[in-house]
C-alpha cells in the first residue's frame, strides 16, 4: 500500500515534469503519461486520479472565461488588462442563452457574477 504522502509526491513531480514556463504543455503530458503507464507504479490509479487533479486546476487558471447573454464587443485594452491581473494565457468568451443580463467572468476558483440573477438572488436572500 502506498501512502497519500508519497501519492502527493508522485504526482506533483509528474506535474512538474508537464509544465513549460509554469504552462501546461500537452507534448509533456503524453510523455509523462507514457512513462507512468510503462512503469506501472504501486497505486498507479490513485497516482494519476491526483496528477488529474493537479492539470484542471493549472489549466483552469490558464485562461479567463467572460460569459454573456449576448456576444460582446471585444475590446483589446480591456482584453489586456484583464490578462494582466490574472496571468491568464487567453480570453474565452461564452454566450449562454438563459442568461438575461450582465455577464460572469470566471478564472479558476475566482467568480465575478455580474448577472441579473445573481444580483436578484443577493436582494432576496436566496446566496
Amino acid at each position: 500500500m502506498i501512502s497519500k504522502k508519497k501519492i502527493s509526491t508522485l504526482a506533483k513531480a509528474m506535474l512538474r515534469e508537464s509544465l513549460i514556463d509554469g504552462y501546461v504543455d500537452s507534448a509533456k503530458v503524453k510523455k509523462v503519461l507514457e512513462t507512468i503507464m510503462s512503469k506501472k507504479p504501486a497505486g498507479i490509479t490513485a497516482i494519476l486520479k491526483t496528477y488529474k487533479k493537479l492539470i484542471e486546476s493549472l489549466l483552469s487558471k490558464e485562461k479567463v472565461t467572460v460569459k454573456t447573454a449576448i456576444p460582446v464587443f471585444k475590446n483589446k485594452q480591456s482584453e489586456r488588462f484583464l490578462l494582466q491581473k490574472t496571468s491568464a494565457k487567453k480570453i474565452e468568451y461564452k454566450i449562454d442563452r438563459h442568461m438575461v443580463f450582465g455577464s460572469k467572468i470566471t478564472y479558476g476558483d475566482w467568480v465575478i457574477d455580474g448577472t441579473l440573477q445573481a444580483k436578484l438572488e443577493q436582494l432576496t436572500g436566496n446566496i
